[in-house]
């Protein structure tokens, strides 16, 4: 695998939160990039596109074949010439854990593979959604201690979330925000409940507007000379 793929000793690994994306360094020839397929610009030197290929997003087959670039897959694919399974057995030597939860963790132990990676940067990585903080945040924090552990340089920019609290525990309180969570959770059940309320109003108004026309309608035959039994 190494002998298909090298990494300078910089690599700058880019994902999908705008937040940060968009000040990520691509013009710094000193880096290696490697990205997920979402991210498709020519400076890329390495795609990551973990999913299985049946979810694939439309358009991401015929880029990736395009743009003749390494892929690194779930599988070598017969169709993408340059397609390249991920080294599972690698990658569980060097670290003894079979522990990934998103695309980004599999970037990470890929790259750890590297003994010669001093530095890394990563761009357009937040995880701060439900899911994302739930599960693939640890992970990802998890993998970068692992590297800054062996000596890697992290390079974060300070407005990404990873590595980062809003507060020191025990020695600080949590941040006050200008509308708690709480009254925001309350506030939702009871927008909630009030649409569920109002959605049983509308069915009865539609019932009733139904009716009221089949009166009308009944009113119009009889002043025709009609009968309601026609």
């Amino acid at each position: 695998m190494k002998d298909q793929i090298k990494l300078k000793n910089k690599v700058l690994i880019l994902g999908s939160s705008y937040n940060t994306l968009k000040d990520a360094p691509i013009d710094n020839q000193d880096y290696t990039i490697i990205a997920l397929s979402g991210f498709q610009n020519s400076c890329v030197d390495i795609y990551f596109e973990m999913h299985d290929r049946k979810k694939w997003r439309k358009g991401t087959n015929e880029y990736l074949y395009s743009c003749k670039k390494p892929v690194v897959c779930q599988k070598q694919y017969g169709d993408l010439p340059k397609s390249i399974d991920f080294p599972f057995t690698e990658c569980f030597q060097d670290i003894q854990e079979n522990y990934y939860t998103s695309s980004i963790s599999y970037i990470l132990a890929f790259v750890l593979l590297y003994k010669n990676v001093e530095e890394i940067a990563i761009y357009g990585v937040d995880l701060t959604d439900d899911e994302e903080y739930r599960n693939q945040r640890p992970c990802t924090e998890y993998l970068l201690g692992i590297l800054q552990g062996r000596g890697v340089k992290l390079n974060i920019p300070n407005k990404s979330a990873l590595l980062k609290s809003d507060h020191l525990y025990g020695y600080e309180k949590k941040s006050d925000q200008y509308i708690s969570l709480e009254y925001l959770q309350a506030r939702q059940q009871q927008i909630f409940n009030e649409r569920k309320d109002l959605q049983f109003q509308l069915k009865m108004l539609e019932g009733a507007a139904r009716e009221n026309e089949q009166h009308i309608a009944n009113y119009k035959k009889l002043d025709r000379g009609g009968s309601y039994l026609e």
